[in-house]
């Protein structure tokens, strides 16, 4: 099994207040966090995987990040 992502958009919190994790009376996710810790720990050890399903999720956190976290990330999806 690959782990994996589940990021409802705009499912019960609005779409920034899930990305930012805000509004945690309602639900306790914050996506940013999550791409953030999954990138790091993924460049740490390349032999692990994952799968992120949620491309406008994935795109506002793409264009915050700077060019060294965008290049580790090409070069984690070219590694597979």
């Amino acid at each position: 099994m690959v782990p994996h992502s589940h990021d409802d958009m705009g499912w019960i919190k609005t779409v920034d207040e899930y990305y930012a994790g805000t509004k945690f009376d309602k639900d306790h996710s914050s996506v940013k966090t999550v791409l953030d810790t999954v990138i790091h720990e993924l460049a740490r050890d390349e032999s692990r995987r994952f799968t992120y399903v949620e491309m406008g999720f994935f795109t506002k956190w793409w264009n915050t990040q700077p060019e060294n976290i965008k290049e580790t990330v090409k070069k984690l999806v070219k590694n597979k």
